[in-house]
């Protein structure tokens, strides 16, 4: 099972699902070619029974969608409920699992995501919420990696459920030591002072430093603490920083802005002074060209205009 294929046959699945309207046709349509990719004869009566009866508890006969056989007993039992919210009938198949056995998978899907279930918690009880959940609309190699597991071909319960297990437990021995820390019991506290208290161990020494452990274990709990905040500060930290340098480059950009607007007026008020000095050398030029005409004008008038003969002229015999 390649990516390619996988990813293929998700495209074609996704294109096919708005147009099933029911859930028989989301069975024959998406769920029975999913299990066929999965390497499962779904015509083969040993291997897959549709409609496989479950008998409940109370007495009451119900039949689950799919039970993929192995070895005759129903290892992994299928539920389809097409164009509902999964969640809804998680119920249903805890039911039809509980009162199955043999059964170590129950899956519930739509034809698109298929949440798988066991019983990790509780050894005789599916599980609230599933230990993996294949979207064929949302997938990756890590999913494809987990996928190839529930394929026929390499099939392995044990492994599985390892992962699952190993987070169980991880998870349990946290709480665990959670508990005790915050809510130390007499067992624990003299567990402590036996591995401390130098000298021979007794029920009286217990009595005597069993409140100095407790205080201990008390301020061991706080410094905890403190360092986990002190270690959740830089995310913090790094989290406001893009705000504050979002707002740094905005208050740079408005003060390049009014810095530009500013240049801009400049130059229009240069532009206009240039120009008003230009219109006034203009007037001047104008001035002093009607000025000059009006000079040109007087003197051509004084040169046409006859002279006036004294009395001295006709008597000196200036005769024109």
């Amino acid at each position: 099972m390649e990516f390619n294929e996988i990813k293929a046959f998700a495209e074609k699945s996704l294109k096919l699902k708005d147009r099933l309207k029911t859930e028989e046709s989301v069975k024959y349509s998406l769920v029975m070619p999913f299990l066929q990719f999965l390497g499962y004869n779904v015509f083969d009566p040993n291997e897959l029974v549709p409609s496989y009866p479950i008998q409940l508890e109370p007495p009451k006969d119900k039949n689950v969608d799919y039970a993929i056989l192995f070895s005759g007993e129903p290892e992994i039992l299928l539920e389809v409920k097409a164009g509902k919210k999964l969640e809804d009938y998680r119920c249903d198949l805890s039911a039809y699992f509980n009162s199955s056995s043999k059964t170590r998978l129950a899956i519930l899907t739509d034809g698109i995501v298929y949440q798988v279930f066991s019983n990790i918690e509780e050894p005789d009880k599916m599980d609230e919420n599933p230990f993996f959940v294949v979207d064929l609309g949302n997938l990756n190699d890590e999913v494809l990696a987990e996928l190839k597991k529930l394929h026929k071909d390499d099939y392995n319960i044990d492994l599985i459920l390892l992962h699952p297990k190993k987070l169980k437990y991880t998870r349990k021995t946290k709480e665990y030591l959670e508990k005790l820390l915050n809510e130390p019991d007499e067992e624990f506290v003299n567990f402590l002072l036996k591995n401390i208290y130098q000298g021979t161990w007794s029920l009286e020494v217990s009595e005597k430093y069993g409140h100095v452990i407790k205080n201990g274990i008390k301020l061991f709990t706080e410094d905890l603490n403190k360092a986990k905040t002190v270690m959740a500060e830089p995310e913090k930290i790094e989290q406001i920083e893009p705000v504050v340098e979002e707002k740094k480059e905005t208050k740079e950009e408005e003060e390049k802005k009014e810095e530009e607007e500013k240049k801009e007026e400049e130059e229009k008020e240069e532009e206009e002074e240039k120009e008003e000095e230009e219109k006034e050398e203009e007037e001047k030029e104008e001035e002093e060209e009607v000025i000059h005409s009006k000079e040109e004008s007087d003197d051509l008038k004084s040169e046409k205009k006859p002279k006036k003969r004294g009395l001295f002229s006709i008597f000196s015999g200036d005769n024109d």
